[in-house]
C-alpha cells in the first residue's frame, strides 16, 4: 500500500483531536455543573454544545480544509501550515469564525435534545 497515501487520508486527525478532546471536556463539565445548578437538560444542552464549538471552532476549521482538499495535490502538508494560512488569509481570528451562526444553531439544537435524552435515559447517581 502506498504509504503517502494512506498519510493523506489521516491529514485531518490532528485538528480533530484537538478539536475533540477539549471540547468534549468542556461540553461535559458545562452540563454537569448546569445538572448541579438543577437547570433543564436541554437548556444546559443548548449552552455545552454551544460552548463546545465557540471555544473549538479554529480547530473545526483547520480539520476542515485539512479534510477537504484536493488528496493528490493537497495544498497544506500540515495543520499548523493551515492555520497559518486561514489566518493569514480569511482576516485573522475572525476568519476561523467566518459563517459560525448555522454551527453554533445546529449544535445547540442537537446537544439539547441530545443531553436531554441522555439525562432521562442516564441511572441517577448513588
Amino acid at each position: 500500500v502506498d504509504t503517502s497515501r494512506r498519510r493523506r487520508f489521516y491529514l485531518g486527525w490532528r485538528p480533530l483531536v484537538c478539536r475533540d478532546v477539549p471540547g468534549y471536556a468542556l461540553l461535559f463539565a458545562t452540563y454537569d455543573a448546569g445538572r448541579t445548578a438543577g437547570l433543564p437538560p436541554s437548556a444546559v444542552g443548548a449552552a455545552a454544545g454551544v460552548l463546545f464549538y465557540g471555544a473549538t471552532l479554529p480547530a473545526d476549521r483547520v480539520k476542515t480544509v485539512m479534510m477537504t482538499q484536493d488528496l493528490k495535490r493537497p495544498a497544506f502538508a500540515s495543520p499548523l501550515a493551515a492555520f497559518s494560512d486561514i489566518y493569514a488569509n480569511a482576516g485573522g481570528v475572525a476568519g476561523f469564525y467566518r459563517g459560525c451562526l448555522p454551527t453554533l444553531a445546529r449544535t445547540a439544537c442537537g446537544q439539547a435534545a441530545a443531553l436531554a435524552v441522555y439525562a432521562r435515559l442516564a441511572p441517577e447517581p448513588a
